[in-house]
């Protein structure tokens, strides 16, 4: 993940107890060091302090996932996200197999032309994008792209995902249990 405000990450942090590693940038600036490996238990969220922006700054990073909070105060997809350098630079660091997964806003006419626009740019970049519902927040949609590079003959892990993520969404609609998002 990449996120430019420090205080973001601390808000993050001690607000809403989210817990993640710093990773450093390399000497020269040019890329990140690669984070520890951990032998037990999950992956740490990973995260740089730096303008995702700036494509040219993320190096030869692999990352499983990437989060976008893809609207501006006024609901529009900012431009520095739609720009072919941005796009470029998050399909090459997404590894085979992974996820970009996008909030936009959806709550008018001109805002879902622009999710469309943004949906094709995703498409092109990454690979497939799914559109999904936000339960109890309808203005909202996630895009949700997959790069390609999943084993044949298995069942696509975007399609698992997908699939949960509308289920969560669904029993959060129902005042249900959500289910595992394993």
């Amino acid at each position: 993940a990449f996120e430019y405000d420090a205080a973001v990450l601390a808000a993050a942090a001690s607000a809403h107890g989210v817990r993640f590693e710093r990773l450093s940038r390399r000497a020269g600036g040019a890329g990140f060091d690669p984070p520890p490996r951990h032998r037990n238990g999950p992956r740490p969220l990973c995260v740089c302090e730096a303008d995702a922006a700036e494509a040219d700054a993320w190096g030869r990073a692999a990352f499983d996932l990437a989060l976008l909070d893809a609207y501006d105060g006024r609901g529009d997809v900012p431009a520095h996200l739609q720009r072919e350098p941005f796009l470029e630079g998050l399909s090459r660091v997404l590894r085979p197999g992974g996820f970009a997964l996008a909030n936009l806003w959806n709550g008018s006419d001109r805002a879902r032309a622009e999710c469309a626009r943004f949906a094709a740019k995703l498409r092109a970049a990454v690979g497939r994008v799914y559109v999904l519902r936000v339960a109890g927040h309808e203005q909202n949609v996630i895009l949700l792209a997959c790069r390609p590079g999943e084993r044949q003959g298995s069942e696509s892990t975007c399609d698992v995902l997908r699939e949960r993520l509308a289920a969560a969404a669904a029993a959060a609609a129902t005042d249900c249990p959500e289910p595992a998002l394993v």
